[in-house]
């Protein structure tokens, strides 16, 4: 089956499980939106949206998910769709089809002053695993994570930007 969007109606919704099932098909973008969700998990399944750019266009709804898993699906595009999940602690996409470089730089929309304003946050992303992907470049991780991995990535170049992971205990490329 798939992921209905109506689900996305229940604004009470704070935990959405729906891992190692054989859903397919795309993620409906309302789901990334709902005002209460922390916790997503769809992973070990067969979805295969591709995931570019990020699915808020001058809101901060969403940006509350603090624990996104959707590894083992068929899923492509870049790490660039999950720029604005600045309350992200955890963001597991193993094994699935993204591409391009492994750069991550969290940002806030405010509308405090008017119209929407992107502003540049410090991330309290924790746990980044991008391992078994089709990334190529190693550029830019948050400093704050303190468990990376992206092994079976066929990364070329250097591994510098690794230095820094001050507070990291397990780095895994």
């Amino acid at each position: 089956g798939t992921i209905p969007a109506d689900l996305a109606a229940n604004t009470n919704l704070q935990q959405l499980y729906l891992s190692n099932n054989t859903l397919t098909g795309t993620i409906p973008r309302e789901i990334f939106e709902m005002p209460q969700l922390r916790i997503l998990k769809l992973a070990g399944n067969q979805l295969s949206d591709e995931l570019t750019d990020s699915p808020h266009v001058c809101t901060s709804v969403g940006s509350q998910l603090n624990t996104i898993d959707l590894s083992f699906n068929e899923l492509s595009g870049s790490l660039k769709f999950f720029q604005y999940f600045s309350e992200l602690t955890v963001l597991n996409l193993r094994h699935n089809a993204l591409s391009g470089p492994i750069a991550l730089t969290m940002q806030k929309i405010s509308t405090k002053d008017g119209p929407c304003a992107i502003e540049g946050v410090s991330s309290i992303l924790a746990q980044l695993d991008v391992s078994q992907n089709a990334f190529t470049e190693l550029m830019l991780v948050p400093s704050s994570i303190g468990t990376f991995s992206a092994a079976r990535c066929a990364l070329r170049g250097s591994v510098a930007p690794l230095n820094v992971l001050d507070a990291a205990t397990f780095i895994d490329v």
